[in-house]
């Protein structure tokens, strides 16, 4: 019991490998039931935070099946948790969601309160994944006040972390400066490096909506770095794909290339993930800076095929692209480009986006 403790507090703070050597996985079949789903919940969690979400979703099966033997209350939300958490990693949000609502209601009902506002954090910032902000807010603001209440520095230092996001998809790019900064400020302090890696992405988008781009890459390569030193394969995706941006908005097709393939590595074709519409994205952008019209249209028609979000970086991507295909009289490419552009900046809600690109559609038609 003492060593599963143990590896919480070093999963919390980013050491995995360390984790890993404190509940060696041929253990737990010795161990009594209770212990045993604690320690098979606790190494899927670093499964998924690793990307290897098929052995996330094994572990958690097994470790379901142990705690129900005994009845364990918080372990089984825990084992609720875990399952979700893999399922939205893999941009399953129809089955994660309603799971991790699951999560928390088994959270509440064994009295784990901290494991409960883990799940209300993560229901909120799926939310405002989606660019649902009217239901993300409470959520996220219940999640900060609870967790200052009881002194859980890390949920506390996520959730400020979210309300920046809000704030900057807002627009209040002020407030979201000063609640990223407290994230920053409160997670590096009190050691949970893997989340100050995540804010570090956040601190790169304001950056990036600021025109900054050298900051933002920075603020990226940082990211990067941390999320490669601790084995947290979702930020590098992550980090990886805001950097690609930047650096096709920096005229530097090469460097974004390059990311491109980092990307390719960690997400081969076919693999499931909820990044990969802004990878394809990406890639639809690169293949038209470099003229590779015939690879361009294959994305696009990807593109098309799929329940792409709503998303800002996705209409720029979009519009990148359309851009750089009629000025080389792909008139065609530009077209539908542009015609998804519209639709996502639509469902976005974001009248100044849908005026842009309705502009560069009838210049197009002009």
């Amino acid at each position: 019991a003492a060593r599963l403790g143990a590896g919480r507090a070093a999963r919390n703070s980013g050491r995995l490998d360390e984790v890993l050597e404190l509940l060696a996985p041929a253990e737990a079949a010795d161990l009594e039931p209770a212990l045993r789903g604690g320690v098979l919940e606790l190494l899927g969690s670093v499964r998924c935070m690793r990307g290897q979400l098929d052995e996330a979703l094994a572990c958690a099966e097994a470790a379901r099946s142990a705690l129900a033997k005994v009845r364990d209350g918080p372990g089984l939300a825990r084992v609720a948790h875990l399952e979700a958490e893999a399922l939205l990693r893999r941009g399953d949000r129809t089955r994660g969601l309603p799971r991790m609502e699951e999560a928390l209601e088994l959270a509440r009902s064994a009295g784990s309160e901290e494991e409960a506002l883990d799940c209300l954090f993560r229901i909120g910032s799926s939310h405002r994944a989606a660019g649902d902000l009217a239901a993300a807010r409470p959520a996220l603001e219940e999640t900060l006040a609870s967790a200052r209440r009881i002194g859980a520095a890390r949920l506390a230092g996520m959730a400020l972390r979210e309300l920046g996001n809000l704030a900057l998809l807002e627009g209040r790019k002020v407030d979201a400066e000063r609640l990223l900064r407290s994230s920053a400020e409160q997670l590096s302090s009190t050691g949970y490096r893997p989340e100050a890696a995540v804010t570090r992405i956040s601190l790169g988008e304001l950056r990036r909506a600021r025109g900054r781009l050298r900051e933002a890459r920075r603020e990226y390569a940082a990211a990067l770095s941390a999320a490669r030193a601790f084995g947290l394969r979702n930020t590098e995706v992550v980090a990886l794909v805001d950097l690609g941006m930047t650096e096709l908005g920096m005229e530097r097709p090469a460097r974004a290339a390059k990311r491109l393939r980092d990307l390719d590595d960690l997400l081969p074709a076919g693999a499931p993930s909820r990044y990969r519409p802004w990878m394809e994205a990406l890639r639809l952008a690169l293949a038209a800076a470099e003229g590779r019209w015939d690879d361009a249209e294959d994305v696009i028609g990807w593109l098309e095929g799929q329940e792409v979000p709503a998303d800002g970086d996705l209409v720029a991507l979009l519009e990148d692209a359309a851009r750089r295909a009629g000025e080389a009289d792909e008139l065609s490419l530009a077209g539908d480009a542009l015609g998804l552009a519209v639709e996502l900046a639509g469902r976005a809600e974001d009248p100044e986006a849908v005026a842009r690109v309705r502009a560069a559609m009838a210049a197009l038609a002009g």
